[in-house]
Parts: structure tokens; C-alpha cells; sequence
């Protein structure tokens, strides 16, 4: 079974596309013999009481599980010591949720016996995808706080997709998988702490990612993923080390080019100084320095973590750590042309194998 090889001809964009209706209730029901993981959406957020955050909402629509997860990052990263993430969290899940096609868009929602167009209780969420984009809503009281969350998420252009579109080969033992990202600006506002915090930011709002066998041991492999997304260009970078899986797209969406690099390379240049876990000894990337040629230009971005996610498990061999970055940067283009990056966030997703 071959490793499909998506960067073998830059030249060609396959079946890269802005997704349909069609495509998302294909994509979103999900099914016994198509597994589906995706975090709808998964974005980093300024507020306008200075701080930052993270918000994810995962859905598993086989697995009847979907969870949310709010996290308020450090100010910064200090002599080389990385910032006991989460600084404060706010995290539930539910299970048997709901889920309708309408003409235009998909909605799951919790709980499942409510209609998900009037939503009412102590505890709900509710996730709307459209072909322009998706929309968060999350209410949680109980009895020392409330907190709620109404976010509007806006593709930026043409999302990534995996293998251009493709099913794809991405590891030996899962089958065909395929699925897209879409990378998106977002604004809204929640209620936390008794105060009102009004967010925008960048993210990636779909992370759609198929495959077979949820469960399989080893699914994964050691790997880097990383998003990035700011008022420029987007972008996403997969490099599957086990199974040698390379997949990217750049796009300076402002001028509508999308590009699939010619190659790439994600190298952490700096780590945490102190390393707090006890079951591993893994480094943990705090400066990260990414370099993508396309057959345009070259992006060169500077990665600077501001916090954590968190770090996980994953089954019996390996455990991931989720970084939030800052990143500075630009794209040169082969005839001179600069563009400076700005406003751009990332994330990245590094996968080790347990020591």
C-alpha cells in the first residue's frame, strides 16, 4: 500500500476546492465505516480585556462524543520556562448529541431531545457549518459560575485540503482517509467571570480528518502539525514521520493563490529549560522556525510559543503536546515582492514517541 505523495507535482492543485453542502453532510454525519475526528472550530482569540485564549470544540459524531474547551493563555514565556498551561480552564463534554441537514448548512447540538434552533437550559452547545464558514454557541451554568459563547467563524478563502482533495494513503494500517481545513478569521463574544470579553482571532474552524480504524493501535505516528493562519495568508503543514506522509498548502488568499510547496521544513530551535513531565523526556518546542518554497516564492516564518493546550496521552506509545504560537514573518516572492506577515497565529501539534 502506497503513501500517497501530495508534493510530488506542485504544479498540480487536484481537486482543491471551496467545499459544498454536499461535501459537509457527507463529511460531518460520520458512520461506522468512515470514523471522523475534527475540531469544529479550533482557534486562537484576543480579547478586548487584553488577554488571550484558546477555544476548541471537538465532535466525534461515530464515537457520539463531542467536548469544549476554553483556556486563557500566559502573558509570555520568561528566561526559557514554559508557562504552566492551562492558566485557567473551562472544560465539559456531552454525549448523544443531535445532528440535521438543512438546505444550506449541518448543525450538531447537545441535548439531543431539544431543538437545536432554540436552545434553552443550563447546558448546551451547538455547532452550525456552512459552506462559509461555522458558528460556536456554548452556554454552561452551574452553581459557582456562568459562562456562555456565541462565535462567528468566516473562511478566509479555499480551505486545505489533504492529498489536493484526494482519498489519500496517510498511514498504512487506517485505509483511505481524506478531509480538509479550514482556516478561518473569527469573531465573537463570551461571558466568563462575570464580565462580557469580546474575541476575534484566527483559526482553523473544520480540521476535518478521516480515516478508518478509530481505535487501531498506533494510529498516529511520531509527527508535526502546524496552522497558521493571520491578514495575509494561511496555510497548513502535516510531516508524518513514521510513515513518511508529507502534505502542505500556502495561501496568500488576498490575491486568491493557493500553493502547494515544493518542500518544507518545521524546526524547533529553542525548548522549554525545565522539563515537568515525569513519564517522558521529551523536549518541548518554545521557538520554531518553519521555511516553505513554493514554486512562487518562499514563506519564511519565526513561531513563538505562548502557551499550551495541554499535553495528552495518545493509546499506549506516544503523547502529544499542543502549542499555541506568535508568529512573525514573510513571503518572498521569486521576482522580489515581499509580503510582511501580520496579525498571524499558529498552532502546533508535535507527536513523540514515550521514552
Amino acid at each position: 500500500m502506497r503513501i500517497s505523495r501530495p508534493l510530488e507535482n506542485p504544479h498540480d492543485l487536484g481537486n482543491i476546492r471551496k467545499p459544498t453542502v454536499e461535501d459537509l453532510k457527507e463529511y460531518y454525519k460520520g458512520d461506522k465505516d468512515m470514523p471522523n475526528i475534527f475540531h469544529s472550530p479550533f482557534v486562537i482569540l484576543s480579547g478586548d480585556d487584553g488577554r488571550r485564549y484558546i477555544a476548541i470544540a471537538e465532535i466525534e459524531p461515530a464515537r457520539h462524543w463531542c467536548y469544549f474547551k476554553l483556556v486563557l493563555l500566559p502573558d509570555d514565556i520568561k528566561d526559557g520556562h514554559f508557562p504552566q498551561s492551562p492558566v485557567a480552564a473551562i472544560d465539559y463534554d456531552w454525549r448523544e448529541f443531535g445532528y440535521r441537514e438543512y438546505e444550506d448548512r449541518v448543525v450538531h447540538w447537545f441535548p439531543k431531545e431539544q431543538d437545536p434552533d432554540s436552545l434553552s437550559g443550563d447546558d448546551y452547545i451547538r455547532f452550525e457549518m456552512s459552506t462559509r464558514g461555522g458558528r460556536l454557541t456554548v452556554y454552561r451554568k452551574i452553581p459557582f459560575y456562568t459562562f456562555s459563547l456565541d462565535m462567528e467563524c468566516t473562511f478566509l478563502g479555499t480551505p486545505f485540503w489533504y492529498n489536493k482533495g484526494n482519498p489519500a494513503i496517510i498511514m498504512e494500517n487506517l485505509g483511505p482517509s481524506i478531509g480538509f481545513e479550514g482556516l478561518s478569521s473569527v469573531k465573537g463574544e463570551m461571558f466568563l467571570q462575570g464580565r462580557k470579553v469580546k474575541l476575534k482571532g484566527y483559526g482553523d474552524v473544520d480540521s476535518v480528518y478521516f480515516h478508518k480504524g478509530r481505535e487501531t493501535p498506533s494510529p498516529w505516528g511520531l509527527h508535526d502539525w502546524l496552522f497558521f493562519a493571520g491578514d495575509e495568508i494561511y496555510g497548513v503543514l502535516l510531516a508524518s514521520y513514521d510513515f513518511g506522509y508529507r502534505d502542505g498548502g500556502v495561501n496568500i488568499y488576498k490575491e486568491d493563490k493557493y500553493l502547494v510547496p515544493v518542500d518544507f521544513k518545521i524546526e524547533p530551535v529553542e525548548y522549554e529549560v525545565d522539563y515537568l513531565r515525569y513519564d517522558q523526556k521529551n523536549k518541548i518546542p518554545i521557538k520554531t522556525e518553519v521555511e516553505i518554497k513554493t514554486l512562487e516564492g518562499d514563506l519564511k516564518m519565526v513561531c513563538r510559543a505562548i502557551g499550551r493546550y495541554g499535553y495528552h496521552d495518545l493509546f499506549w506509545h506516544g503523547s502529544c503536546e499542543e502549542i499555541a504560537y506568535l508568529i512573525s514573518g514573510s513571503f518572498t516572492y521569486n521576482d522580489g515582492r515581499v509580503i510582511e506577515l501580520s496579525n498571524t497565529v499558529g498552532w502546533h501539534e508535535v507527536y513523540y514517541q514515550k521514552t
